[in-house]
């Protein structure tokens, strides 16, 4: 495997980065304020928040349909990819590692 990617940042990386962060950021968020509205306590709710950042295979198969027939860019689609693999690994992990506070 190449990992020389990792040692260039050009705007391309920088863009899949960013995307990366923003989703997986809003995704957390968006799953924390929504659990605190209804009266759930802060812990729980930053491990609802940690757990909806795995949810995103509804995600992956409407960027594999957009991609097929050209709407979305390699670096998009790459980005949306890397955000399903690191979520999948990270979502559980970390709800382990919050509980156990």
């Amino acid at each position: 495997m190449d990992l020389k990617i990792l040692t260039q940042f050009d705007m391309q990386n920088l863009i899949l980065v960013s995307i990366i962060f923003g989703i997986i950021s809003s995704k957390y968020i968006s799953g924390y304020i929504a659990s605190r509205l209804q009266g759930i306590k802060p812990k729980l709710a930053n491990i609802f928040g940690l757990l909806s950042t795995t949810q995103l295979t509804t995600t992956l198969a409407a960027t594999f349909a957009a991609s097929s027939v050209g709407l979305l860019d390699t670096t998009l689609t790459s980005a949306i990819v890397s955000i399903s693999i690191i979520t999948t690994i990270f979502g559980p992990t970390a709800v382990k590692v919050v509980q156990a506070k």
